[in-house]
C-alpha cells in the first residue's frame, strides 16, 4: 500500500496550524524539526517543519518572489531544468522525513505558490500518494490577523488571500482533497476533523477518539480566534474585491459540503475565478515592483537616518570637548591674571605666557572652523533628506500609481461582474492579448472563427 502524504494549504493566518495538529490528533505525522511556537504570533505551536519551510523559501527566491508578493507564479517556472539540483535535494529531505511512516503531513502556507515543485517531487519518489486539506478562512478575518501582525493595508491582504487560495484550489482540481473552513472548526471541532479523517480514508479508532477529544478540549481555544465575520459581513467591507466574496462563498460551500470539490458546477465557478484573477497578473506584477521600489528607498532613508543619528553623536562629543576646551582656557586664563597681578615685575615670563594664550586662540579658532564645517555637513544631510522625502512623494503622485487605482476604480464602476458588459471587456482583452503575442495574423484568422461559431 503506498504511503500519503498529506499537504495543508491555506492563506496564512488562516488556522492551518490548528488543522495541522488536528491531524497529529489523527495519527499523521509531522516530522522531527519543527518550528517553536511564537508568542504574539503562534502561541499554541506552528506545526509545519523548518526544514520544509526553509525550502519554499529557497524556491521563492529563485523565482523573485516572496509569501508576501501579489506576483502570480507559473507552474512552468517551477518545474523546469534550473530545478533539477534542488529537486533531487527534495525528494531525498521527503524520503527522510516520511521514514516509515504510512501518513505524514506537510504544512506551509508558501506551498500554494510552491505546490508545481512538490507534485514533481512527490511523482519522482515510488510508493507516494499525496492527499490535501485546504483550510480556509473569512478573508476579513485574515486582514485583520495581518494588520495587527505585519502592518498590512486590508487592501493586500485580501490580494494576498486570493493569491493563495487560487492556485490552491487551481493545482489540487482532480486530485483526492478536502475543504476545511476554519470557523467551523472552532465551533465544532471533532465533527469537522472526523469529517476530514473520511475524506482522507483515516481510520478514527477508539484512541484517535481520545486525542481529538483531548486536541479540541486541551489544544483549541477560543481566545486563540481574535476575530470572527459571517459570510454577510463581505458586504460591508467596500475593500474587499468581489472576485474575494465570490470566492469566500465557493469555498465555504465546499467546507460545508453543500458541493463537492470536483462537481461540474465547482470547478466551472473556480475556472472563472481564476480566470479572472489571471488577467490582472500585470497589475500584480506593477504593484510587486511598486511595493519593492518603495522599500527601498524606506531603506535607504532609514540608513540616512542612522548616519544622521550618528553624526548628531559625534556633534556632541565635540560640543562636549568644546565646553571642556573652553573651560580650560578659562581657569588657565584665571591662573594667568593671578601670576600677572602677583608677579608683575616678571616681564619675561609674562610675555612667554601671553605667547602660550596665543597659541590657545588660535586652536579654538581652529576648533570654530570645525564646527563651522560640520554644521554645513549637517545642512547638506538634510538637504539629501529633504531630496528623499521628495523623490517618495514623486512615486505616490506618478502616472503609473495613478493609473493603477484609476484602473480599478473604472472595472469596478464600469464594468460590474457577471455582466454582459464585463464579459465584452474580457473577450477584448483576450483578443487584445492574442495580437500582440502572435501578431495581427493570428489574431484574425481566430476573430473570424470565433465569430463563425456564435454565427455573427
Amino acid at each position: 500500500m503506498n504511503k500519503k502524504v498529506i499537504i495543508v494549504l491555506g492563506m496564512h493566518r488562516s488556522g492551518t496550524s490548528a488543522v495541522t495538529r488536528g491531524l497529529k490528533a489523527l495519527g499523521v505525522e509531522l516530522g522531527d524539526n519543527l518550528t517553536p511556537p511564537l508568542a504574539n504570533n503562534n502561541e499554541r505551536g506552528f506545526w509545519e517543519d523548518i526544514d520544509f519551510n526553509s525550502f519554499n523559501e529557497e524556491i521563492l527566491a529563485l523565482v523573485g518572489s516572496d509569501w508576501n508578493s501579489s506576483r502570480l507564479i507559473e507552474p512552468d517556472e517551477l518545474t523546469g531544468q534550473s530545478f533539477s539540483s534542488l529537486r533531487l535535494c527534495a525528494i531525498d529531505l521527503l524520503k527522510r522525513k516520511i521514514g516509515k511512516s504510512d501518513r505524514f503531513g506537510i504544512k506551509n502556507p508558501r506551498m500554494c505558490k510552491t505546490l508545481p515543485f512538490w507534485q514533481q517531487v512527490i511523482n519522482h519518489c515510488e510508493g507516494l500518494e499525496y492527499q490535501y486539506v485546504i483550510v480556509v478562512r473569512n478573508p476579513l478575518s485574515v486582514a485583520q490577523s495581518l494588520d495587527a501582525r505585519n502592518g498590512f493595508s486590508v487592501e493586500k491582504s485580501y490580494l494576498l488571500w486570493l493569491g493563495h487560495m487560487i492556485p490552491a484550489m487551481a493545482q489540487t482540481e482532480g486530485k483526492p482533497r478536502v475543504v476545511i473552513d476554519y470557523d467551523l472548526l472552532m465551533d465544532n471541532p471533532i465533527e469537522q476533523m472526523k469529517r476530514v479523517a473520511h475524506a482522507l480514508s483515516i481510520g478514527t479508532d477508539g484512541s484517535a477518539e481520545e486525542e481529538l477529544s483531548s486536541f479540541a478540549a486541551d489544544f483549541l481555544a477560543q481566545e486563540l480566534r481574535h476575530t470572527r465575520f459571517n459570510p454577510q459581513h463581505l458586504a460591508l467591507d467596500s475593500r474587499l474585491p468581489t472576485l474575494a466574496a465570490d470566492a469566500y462563498r465557493h469555498l465555504l460551500k465546499l467546507a460545508q459540503d453543500i458541493i463537492a470539490p470536483d462537481d461540474p458546477s465547482c470547478l466551472d465557478t473556480w475556472h472563472r475565478i481564476s480566470g479572472i484573477y489571471s488577467s490582472m497578473a500585470p497589475v500584480y506584477d506593477l504593484l510587486d515592483r511598486e511595493e519593492r521600489m518603495l522599500a527601498e528607498r524606506e531603506q535607504q532613508i532609514e540608513c540616512l537616518n542612522q548616519a544622521i543619528s550618528a553624526r548628531e553623536d559625534q556633534i556632541t562629543d565635540s560640543n562636549a570637548q568644546i565646553i571642556a576646551l573652553g573651560a580650560a582656557v578659562a581657569d588657565r586664563d584665571g591662573q594667568l591674571g593671578a601670576k600677572d597681578a602677583h608677579i608683575g615685575n616678571l616681564d619675561a615670563h609674562a610675555k612667554n605666557l601671553d605667547a602660550h594664550a596665543k597659541n590657545l586662540d588660535a586652536h579654538a579658532k581652529n576648533l570654530e572652523a570645525a564646527i563651522r564645517d560640520k554644521d554645513i555637513h549637517i545642512r547638506n544631510l538634510d538637504a539629501h533628506a529633504r531630496n528623499l522625502d521628495s523623490a517618495l512623494n514623486n512615486i505616490y503622485n506618478s502616472h503609473g500609481w495613478k493609473v493603477l487605482l484609476a484602473y480599478y476604480w473604472v472595472m469596478d464602476k464600469m464594468f460590474p461582474h457577471d455582466t454582459r458588459r464585463r464579459r465584452i471587456c474580457e473577450l477584448g482583452l483576450k483578443g487584445f492579448r492574442v495580437l500582440v503575442s502572435e501578431g495581427p495574423g493570428s489574431f484574425f484568422t481566430k476573430s473570424k472563427e470565433y465569430l463563425a461559431r456564435k454565427k455573427y
